[in-house]
């Protein structure tokens, strides 16, 4: 055997094995009520604080509201009120059940808030739009106006996510639709029974907006996180409902999922070891592309000219969708493209770092359409 030859088999077995990760992380349905990671431990509440312990103290650290998901409960965090090493003490407002006593585990939830728009607040009708596959479950708040923003979670969550979003949209006078698409818990199930990142899911938005438009929508905004980035952005290059789309706000959005997969294959184990990008990384795109019918070039929205005003925000401590994506977008295309980098933000957390400058963009985006 030669070298080559044994090269190229180990590139292979390599590629095939990680092509599976590929798969795991981006193509294989995620089952949202699967068991969350409790990273942190409660040590005291008072009443009004509450102190936190982690492995990891700076997650504790983060500037702005949090929301805090434990065993039988669900509250808000707020400012910090004391730090020292690994052990902080926010602001802290009980939710759902009761205080987590000393001793109990906890997660961070960006979502901030848990349920339907009451959860802010807003009073909502519960509405169902009619797709090719059946009907999809949504949510319709604020006044009755003019300009609707249509809000697409990320995959994996649901359209409590978009609950962030709300409250700005509803003080720029405009309302708001909560959407779901195929494969949602309570949506029906696509024929292919994977995420296609925009391919198909793109279809469902276009029925959201149909549905808007025959209930007094006159011009509508997109808005979407991590993968409903990429359903807003094929279905303002598929739909011919496109032309009713006057502005669409992203945020963390996969715009090319070559490149976002490609980078975390370079920061796998492996990766740390290898030159990743260049030898295993191309094979695992390569075999993965093949094995799950995914053509990484119809996953390039970064590459179609924008129509329409997008202002995106993306963290620059995002570890799952590069910065350099956005970034990339908003220099292409910088006469339609703001792009909003929010510092110490993670995936989709930008509201959490800043909801002031978060809503403030908001608001001054939509006011300007």
């Amino acid at each position: 055997m030669t070298v080559a030859l044994a090269a190229v088999i180990v590139l292979g077995l390599f590629g095939l094995g990680f092509s599976g990760g590929v798969a795991d992380r981006y193509i294989e349905l995620q089952d949202p009520d699967s068991p969350v990671a409790f990273t942190v431990v409660v040590t005291a509440y008072d009443g009004s604080s509450i102190t936190l312990e982690s492995g990891e103290g700076d997650e504790l650290a983060r500037a702005g509201s949090w929301g805090l998901e434990y065993p039988g409960g669900y509250g808000q965090m707020g400012a910090i009120v004391n730090q020292s090493g690994d052990s902080v003490t926010r602001e802290f407002t009980p939710i759902e059940g009761e205080p987590p006593p000393p001793g109990s585990v906890a997660r961070l939830d960006p979502g901030h808030w848990q349920g339907d728009p009451s959860a802010i607040g807003m009073s909502f009708s519960d509405v169902r739009y009619s797709t090719e596959l059946g009907l999809y479950p949504a949510w319709v708040t604020g006044s009755p106006t003019d300009t609707w923003l249509i809000v697409v979670h990320d995959r994996a969550t649901d359209p409590s996510e978009g609950l962030r979003l709300v409250g700005p949209a509803a003080d720029a006078g405009a309302r708001s639709m909560l959407v779901t698409y195929r494969n949602d818990r309570e949506a029906p199930e696509g024929p292919s029974g994977t995420y296609q990142w925009g391919r198909s899911e793109w279809r469902d938005l276009e029925s959201a907006v149909a549905y808007a438009a025959s209930n007094g929508a006159g011009q509508v905004v997109l808005a979407g996180y991590g993968m409903g980035g990429s359903i807003v952005l094929s279905f303002l290059s598929e739909s011919d409902q496109a032309g009713s789309v006057v502005g669409a706000i992203l945020d963390s959005p996969v715009i090319d999922l070559e490149a976002t997969a490609t980078a975390h294959l370079a920061k796998s184990q492996v990766g740390a070891v290898f030159d990743m990008p260049t030898a295993i990384n191309q094979a695992a795109r390569l075999i993965a592309g093949w094995r799950f019918d995914i053509d990484w070039n119809d996953l390039d929205y970064g590459k179609i000219e924008p129509e329409i005003p997008i202002l995106i925000f993306h963290g620059d401590a995002d570890t799952e969708t590069p910065l350099a994506e956005s970034q990339a977008y908003a220099a292409a295309w910088p006469q339609l493209v703001d792009l909003v980098i929010t510092g110490g933000a993670d995936y989709t957390e930008s509201w959490n770092v800043d909801p002031a400058g978060y809503e403030s963009a908001v608001v001054s985006f939509l006011g300007g359409l």
